[in-house]
């Protein structure tokens, strides 16, 4: 059994299923809940003991940096937020608007990406949509007909909630760092699953912990490069993101301590300051995920997801996902034709096999860990589900 396969005895919990649902939420590691233990034991001690509070310190700051090597930065521009969605919410609020300004986003976006920027039209900020052909892909050449001077960012995911369709990053930089258009990327749907590297010249990046990264919910992390920082003021003020001068005259006379803003990206935290166990937990995966190689971690899923496409070309119905070199993702979307795709997934949790239906396909999205075996068992299982919705 390879490695990355017996990395499924991580996952009690799945008692015997299958797991084909990572770009929903994902099973936690056992060694990540057992991290998350340990945090939560470090929290009671901390508020009486000096040592307890420099170690956790240690810690948020040591996994700040393991998640921007993972992604190609520097430790100072990651921020902790709460959640994908809060990240791009407090770059929307960060920056500067005029009257008039536009955002580009595709139409087929998770609302993650699409709500944001549709709530600055109060301010006179106008939503352009990057069209998607009948089987929700978008063309990222299109995006030159709907950018001008007016377009202060474009926002994309990295890869498609529901087609798993991905974007070169690289392209996307280049056809709008010349023209002096922000880059803002939802990365949710990809970090931890397909190669990603901020190098390429985008300005934001955007991820949770808690799909493909196999982490803790409520806590992901906001990467913005130096270009980007100088045009943000932080929305919010939290105990994380500001700094407090306490300058001895000044307190003396007035009694109230000054204020300023963080360095870096450490203006935009927005996640609790003690947020303990969701630290601990990112810091674990990201053990782990190191532990295999990133590299070898992608080189997997692409095996296991190519693998899985050939398997489903004898059934009826066809999958939608691209699977070239550029746009391969974790996703494979599968449109049932005539079966209902929600009665297949009803019938597939029945037997204890987890997927999800978007944009009315079954949208599976295996990990690195799953093996040849379970792969032919949820060929056989979603032919016998189809077959079944198809005859109702």
């Amino acid at each position: 059994m390879d490695r990355c396969e017996r990395f499924a005895s991580e996952l009690p919990w799945l008692e015997g299923g299958l797991y084909f649902n990572h770009a929903a939420v994902s099973p936690l590691p056992k060694s990540v809940v057992e991290a998350m233990e340990e945090a939560v034991r470090l929290e009671a001690v901390v508020p009486v003991s000096p040592t307890a509070k420099r170690r956790w310190a240690d810690i948020r700051e040591e996994t700040r940096r393991l998640v921007a090597e993972f992604i190609g930065a520097a430790g100072r521009n990651i921020a902790f937020v709460q959640s994908t969605s809060a990240a791009l919410s407090i770059v929307a609020l960060a920056l500067p608007w005029q009257k008039g300004d536009n955002v580009v986003t595709a139409s087929v976006e998770n609302p993650a990406n699409i709500n944001p920027w549709q709530n600055l039209a109060h301010l006179g900020v106008e939503v352009r949509y990057l069209p998607a052909d009948r089987d929700d892909l978008i063309d990222i050449s299109g995006l030159t007909s709907l950018i001008d001077s007016k377009t202060r960012l474009v926002a994309l995911s990295l890869v498609n909630y529901a087609t798993g369709q991905r974007v070169s990053l690289k392209k996307v930089a280049d056809l709008c760092r010349p023209e002096g258009i922000l880059t803002v990327i939802d990365g949710v749907q990809g970090v931890g699953a397909v190669p990603c590297d901020v190098s390429c010249g985008i300005n934001f990046l955007a991820f949770g912990f808690q799909k493909w990264m196999m982490g803790p919910k409520n806590i992901a992390a906001l990467y913005a490069d130096d270009a980007a920082l100088e045009q943000l003021r932080s929305p919010i003020v939290t105990e994380g993101n500001v700094a407090d001068i306490r300058k001895e005259e000044e307190e003396r006379t007035s009694g109230i301590p000054l204020m300023r803003e963080h360095d870096g990206a450490l203006k935009l935290e927005a996640v609790p300051f003690n947020h303990f166990a969701g630290i601990f937990g990112v810091r674990k995966v990201l053990s782990i995920f190191n532990g295999f190689g990133k590299e070898r971690i992608w080189q997997r899923v692409r095996e296991v997801t190519d693998t899985l496409v050939a398997s489903l070309s004898n059934l009826p119905g066809r999958v939608v996902s691209p699977r070239n070199d550029e746009e391969w993702s974790g996703i494979v979307s599968f449109d049932t034709g005539a079966a209902s795709a929600w009665d297949v997934a009803r019938t597939l949790r029945e037997k204890k096999i987890h997927v999800a239906v978007r944009k009315g396909r079954v949208r599976i999205s295996p990990h690195f860990y799953v093996g040849a075996k379970e792969i032919r068992r949820f060929a056989a299982e979603l032919a016998s589900a189809v077959a079944a919705a198809g005859n109702g």
